[in-house]
């Protein structure tokens, strides 16, 4: 997800995430997991916002790009 700078610090990014699990939710998804490069913390500060969670690196990821990676998932069962 990226929104352009000139349009950046409006909160469009956080609506578009909102939509996004919404739109998994109702169609039927139970989770979504993401991964983002570890250097986008402002990015990783909105999925955490959004429900997201910190998980581990699956272990058929690619060792070298590990070190570089954060995944988060978030959990679509329950209450939105």
């Amino acid at each position: 997800m990226c929104v352009r700078p000139a349009h950046r610090g409006q909160g469009i990014d956080w609506q578009l995430g909102k939509r996004l699990i919404e739109g998994a939710r109702h169609t039927g998804y139970e989770r979504i997991i993401l991964d983002s490069h570890i250097s986008m913390i402002k990015a990783h500060e909105i999925y955490l916002s959004l429900g997201f969670k910190q998980v581990k690196v699956p272990d058929d990821f690619p060792e070298d790009h590990k070190p570089f990676v954060v995944f988060m998932e978030c959990d679509l069962v329950g209450e939105p």
